[in-house]
């Protein structure tokens, strides 16, 4: 019986691949990549069985030599902006070899980027237009993003460059202020990002009163590990998860899906930070000219209170002073014409007494007692009208008097104002005040002491 032995096989076996086999251009997926420390890049290459799930339909190892690598790599680099790695779909140029010890195995010649490059952006595109037929690519953005954001979930690996950057930057603000976080710890690149993400989101959404939005972060990276944020499954959660929801995902050249679908898409964590101390300085300008438009305001009011009380008073001086002479004018009128006629009546009388001196005591006496009547139905006269015009006058000043009350300081503070002093003067301007002074205001009920920090 003829035979050959196991390594004489294996040569036929090398030799039959290597003479029929010539290089070919192979359509496939990395599975796994490895540098050794020689420099040569080992790949596990796979072709996916779609119908079943991760079970490989095909699958082979291959070997990029060191002194090829780094022109593969770079040039690929270059043409699409991503590293080599796992889980990329690539079309290489391959060398078929057989080895006596290790089996077949491919050495890889050259790669073509375009097909890389054309296959993510294939998904993205299929992504928005699967989102958009389902009519919620835009309804985080539906989303009233509140005017200040003080409570904020945030998804990230606590790993991150780019967390440690958020955080820092948001609590070293240049303004002091602060805010309540929480990070939902996720897997945001490579296998397993897209469940862990939406893991974080489901667990958020068990606490949503608690946030005013979320925030999706990661530091920058290539293409092919921003894969996780063009999968449909997720970009449906994150757009229609019910709180605005916040992205900087560190990538300058693309937007991903996850972007386009936020609320509010920024290029790094950084920019998220920083957007969400400025949405706090924005509100805080507000209401220091809403503050400024109030004080304004107030100021004219009392300016104005102030001049009608000074014209009130000055009015009711000059009325009154007024309205005293002119009843003491009349007065003086009375007195002077009932002086004339009583001279005349006496005079009258007395003229009668001279030619009828029988009756003279009967004439004196009826003379005397009309000038008297007269006199006092004059002085009754008189009384009875000065005391009239005493009575007007005096509820015309009673008017005056109350309305001149009504702008009198306590009346003010009553009606809810109140009066800030620093060393007994009214506070007209902040510049009345600084830092250390200490403040009394006053209400209608006593005084507030306070100190200005």
């Amino acid at each position: 019986m003829s035979y050959i032995t196991l390594s004489q096989l294996q040569n036929k076996i090398k030799i039959s691949i290597e003479r029929n086999i010539t290089a070919q251009w192979v359509l496939c997926d990395i599975s796994d990549m490895k540098l050794n420390g020689a420099g040569h890049c080992y790949l596990e290459l796979v072709e996916k069985n779609e119908s079943k799930g991760a079970i490989p339909k095909a699958k082979v190892t291959a070997i990029i030599w060191k002194s090829n690598f780094a022109m593969i790599n770079s040039f690929f680099i270059n043409k699409t902006g991503i590293k080599l790695g796992a889980g990329l779909k690539v079309m290489l140029l391959v060398e078929v070899t057989y080895h006596e010890l290790y089996g077949l195995s491919l050495v890889v010649r050259d790669i073509d980027p375009s097909y890389s490059l054309g296959d993510i952006e294939r998904i993205r595109r299929e992504t928005i237009a699967q989102l958009t037929a389902d009519g919620i690519i835009d309804m985080n953005k539906e989303h009233t993003l509140p005017i200040v954001i003080d409570r904020v979930a945030i998804i990230s690996s606590p790993q991150a460059a780019g967390y440690g950057d958020f955080i820092n930057h948001l609590t070293n603000n240049d303004y002091g202020y602060t805010f309540v976080t929480k990070l939902f710890q996720a897997v945001v690149q490579g296998d397993g990002a897209e469940n862990s993400i939406i893991s974080a989101l489901l667990d958020i959404a068990n606490d949503i009163d608690d946030y005013d939005a979320v925030i999706i972060i990661r530091g920058g990276g290539s293409q092919s590990d921003l894969s996780c944020f063009n999968n449909y499954t997720l970009c449906s959660y994150i757009a229609q998860f019910p709180l605005p929801i916040l992205t900087g995902i560190g990538h300058d050249r693309d937007q991903s899906v996850a972007d386009l679908v936020s609320h509010t898409s920024l290029k790094t964590p950084t920019a998220v930070a920083n957007f969400l101390v400025d949405t706090k300085r924005e509100f805080e300008n507000l209401l220091d000219s809403y503050l400024s438009a109030i004080t304004t305001y107030l100021k004219i009011q009392l300016n104005d209170y102030r001049e009608e009380v000074e014209r009130l008073s000055t009015d009711l001086r000059i009325s009154t002073i007024e309205r005293t002479a002119k009843e003491k004018i009349k007065l003086e009128r009375a007195l002077s014409t009932i002086e004339i006629r009583s001279k005349g009546l006496i005079a009258e009388k007395k003229k009668e007494l001279i030619y009828n001196s029988t009756d003279i005591n009967n004439i004196s006496k009826n003379i005397i007692l009309d000038s008297k009547n007269i006199l006092l139905s004059l002085f009754d006269n008189i009384k009875s009208k000065s005391n009239s015009l005493l009575v007007e006058e005096n509820h015309n000043l009673e008017l005056l008097n109350s309305k001149i009350s009504s702008y009198d300081t306590k009346h003010i503070l009553k009606l809810g104002y109140s009066i800030a002093m620093v060393n007994g003067k009214a506070i007209k301007s902040i510049k009345d005040a600084k830092k250390g002074d200490n403040i009394k205001i006053k209400v209608e009920d006593g005084e507030i002491s306070s100190t200005v920090n």
